[in-house]
């Protein structure tokens, strides 16, 4: 087999390698952008879920405060009714 034959097979394999070497990297380029996506819509859905909870929290809170409240004048209406009672 002539030097120029080896040569041009070699050649040959490295393009057929550098061709395949191409297509994997960007296999693999693709594979990470997919999981970036998936990582973020990940973090927005927990974020989004924290903020859920949250409000929910704030909204039970308020609730309680009004209760609260709404006890507080039932009792204070009723001090001034036994006061009155008693006067």
């Amino acid at each position: 087999m002539a030097i120029e034959e080896v040569m041009t097979k070699l050649l040959g394999c490295m393009e057929i390698f550098n061709t395949i070497q191409a297509v994997e990297i960007r296999e693999e380029d693709e594979r990470l952008a997919r999981e970036a996506v998936i990582r973020e819509q990940n973090q927005a859905y927990e974020e989004s879920l924290r903020m859920d909870i949250a409000k929910d929290e704030a909204k039970k809170a308020a609730l309680a405060e009004k209760q609260r409240e709404a006890d507080e004048k039932i009792a204070e209406t009723a001090r001034t009714q036994v006061i009155f009672i008693l006067v």
